[in-house]
């Protein structure tokens, strides 16, 4: 017999596919990632791909190229440790690029699963490149934030600083969130907490409805024994996670991800009350452990699926 739960699920779901149904009748491309932003990769990779077949404007088939790398990239999430899906979704975002090789998003897309995949050498270029279309354009802002990133993987936190700072000051006088978030998640790292909340603090001046923001807020407030204000600071990522769910709720990352989250907010909860006195290992180790920093925030070797440099 199915649980309350269940039958909402069911009829989530039910409801999810009419409504995929009758966006792919009306628009193919839009109907196809509706099915990848709901987590169904197999089904939408065969949509992109019959979309391929009979693409007959490059507009359509650059735009198909690129989401059916998102949703071979999406398969890469669900399956750390696997190459062939990030190959796969390298050899998309290529595909787009040879269509339209001016698409700054193609671009950091590509140099995002290059760093995936080991080949930090080709990220770099890419993200080079990007760098030149954004300076033509505007100013550098993601080719910062996404090198940044990268040496952040490879230990280099003093080159991300940098790289963010670079970014944070090409906005300036306008707060913006990307630059500071992953300045603060370096400083973490770094040991320097209450460095750390000023970055978020100045990163919620441009962007009051970042969830994960608020949790990394709370990572730091709990590292300097403010358990109060990271408690309030899970609160309000609660808050914010409601009024925007993740659809993907089947996905193997998600239900990581809520555990996780789950576990640090009780230890804050317990610690807020006086009950218990974390040791910083456990509070770094849950702070750390999501699907993202676990699997895909670590240095690795080059991918033996790809060509020699």
């Amino acid at each position: 017999m199915k649980t309350t739960g269940a039958i909402a699920a069911a009829f989530f779901f039910a409801a999810l596919g009419s409504a995929v149904a009758a966006v792919a009748a009306s628009n193919p491309i839009e109907g196809a990632k509706a099915l990848s932003d709901g987590g169904n990769y197999d089904e939408a990779i065969k949509a992109f791909s019959k979309i391929i077949d009979e693409a007959r404007d490059r507009a359509t088939l650059e735009r198909a190229y690129f989401e059916r790398a998102e949703a071979w990239h999406g398969v890469a999430y669900e399956r750390p440790g696997e190459d062939e899906p990030l190959v796969n979704a390298l050899e998309d975002y290529t595909r787009a690029i040879r269509v339209h090789s001016n698409n700054q998003l193609t671009r950091r897309a590509r140099a995002t699963v290059y760093a995936e995949l080991g080949a930090y050498e080709e990220a770099f270029e890419e993200l080079k490149a990007l760098e030149r279309l954004e300076a033509a354009t505007n100013v550098p802002f993601w080719s910062l934030v996404r090198t940044g990133g990268i040496k952040r993987v490879l230990g280099d936190y003093e080159g991300a600083i940098s790289a963010f700072n670079q970014a944070i000051a090409n906005y300036a006088p306008e707060p913006v969130m990307p630059p500071n978030y992953h300045k603060a998640i370096t400083l973490l790292k770094m040991g320097e907490p209450e460095s750390a909340l000023k970055a978020l603090d100045d990163g919620l001046r441009g962007q009051t409805d970042y969830a994960s923001a608020f949790e990394f807020r709370a990572c730091a407030n709990a590292a300097l024994g403010r358990f109060a204000e990271a408690l309030d600071d899970l609160k309000k990522s609660d808050a914010l996670g409601a009024a925007f769910p993740d659809p993907q709720v089947r996905l193997v990352s998600v239900e990581h991800d809520r555990r996780v989250e789950a576990e640090r907010r009780a230890l804050i909860t317990e610690a807020a009350a006086g009950r218990v006195a974390p040791a910083q290992g456990v509070l770094d180790q849950l702070c750390f452990q999501s699907w993202w920093m676990t699997h895909f925030q670590a240095r690795r070797d080059r991918s033996p699926l790809l060509p020699k440099p």
